[in-house]
C-alpha cells in the first residue's frame, strides 16, 4: 500500500492509547516500519501514535483497520487516549460550544449515554435522566439557560480531574451564579452554584455523566 495523502488525515486530532498501539502491534508480528507500510503512512508517525500524541482521527481510524485481524476487530475508539483525556476534552468543549456540545464530541459519545443529573434545589427545572446525544443536548442547553459562567474561562486552571480507572470525577473550581431570569433574587442574593461531575467511559467513549449542582 502507498503513503496516504495527508488530505486522508483531515479532521479532529485526538491523543492515542501509545500502549495499546504498540501491543496490537507487536501482537501481529509488526515493526514500526511494516505497520508504517501496511497503513500507508510513515515511520514517523507510528512512533508518534505509540508516543500518545495526537493524530488525526481519521488516520486512527486506518491504523484501527491494519492492526486488526480476524479475532480483533479494533475501532478508533479503542485506540483513542485515557479517560482523562476525554474528560478534559469533554469539558473543554461544553465550556465553549454549551448548548452545541454534542456536534463537538459527537465521535466519543456512545450510542446508550446516559445522564443523571441531582440539585439540593428542587426548584431547579434541570434536574433527572437523560438519554444519548438529543438527551445531553436537551441537558446542555437548560444547564446553561440555568447558570452564567464567568467571563474568560480556561479549562485548565477552572477544573480538577480525579481519574479512577474508568471514571473521572470533575470538580469545578469555579462559582457560576444563577440566572436571574432562573430566580430573579438571585443577583441580589448573590446566590451561586457548586458543580460536580461524574464521567464514565469504556472502550474509549463516554458512557455516562452524573452531576450534582449545589445551590448556596
Amino acid at each position: 500500500m502507498g503513503r496516504r495523502s495527508q488530505s486522508r488525515s483531515s479532521g479532529s486530532s485526538l491523543p492515542c492509547n501509545g500502549r495499546l498501539i504498540r501491543l496490537y502491534r507487536e501482537r501481529k508480528g509488526l515493526t514500526q516500519a511494516e505497520l508504517a507500510q501496511q497503513s500507508g503512512y510513515s515511520v514517523r508517525l507510528i512512533g508518534k501514535a505509540e508516543a500518545g500524541k495526537p493524530i488525526k482521527l481519521d488516520t486512527i481510524e486506518i491504523l484501527a483497520e491494519a492492526l486488526s485481524d480476524a479475532n480483533l476487530i479494533l475501532k478508533p475508539c479503542d485506540l483513542i487516549s485515557a479517560p482523562a483525556t476525554l474528560a478534559e476534552k469533554y469539558v473543554q468543549e461544553l465550556l465553549q460550544h454549551q448548548g452545541n456540545v454534542v456536534q463537538e464530541i459527537r465521535h466519543f459519545l456512545a450510542d446508550d449515554f446516559e445522564l443523571r443529573c441531582f440539585s439540593n434545589d428542587e426548584s431547579l427545572a434541570i434536574q433527572g435522566f437523560y438519554q444519548g446525544s438529543a438527551g445531553l443536548s436537551q441537558y446542555a442547553d437548560k444547564l446553561f439557560r440555568v447558570v452564567e459562567l464567568p467571563d474568560g474561562i480556561d479549562v485548565s486552571s477552572c477544573c480538577s480531574l480525579f481519574p479512577v480507572e474508568d471514571d473521572v470525577v470533575v470538580w469545578y473550581l469555579f462559582q457560576p451564579l444563577l440566572r436571574s431570569e432562573v430566580d430573579p433574587a438571585a443577583a441580589k442574593a448573590g446566590r451561586s452554584v457548586s458543580l460536580t461531575t461524574k464521567l464514565g467511559f469504556r472502550n474509549g467513549l463516554l458512557l455516562s455523566q452524573e452531576d450534582r449542582i449545589v445551590v448556596h
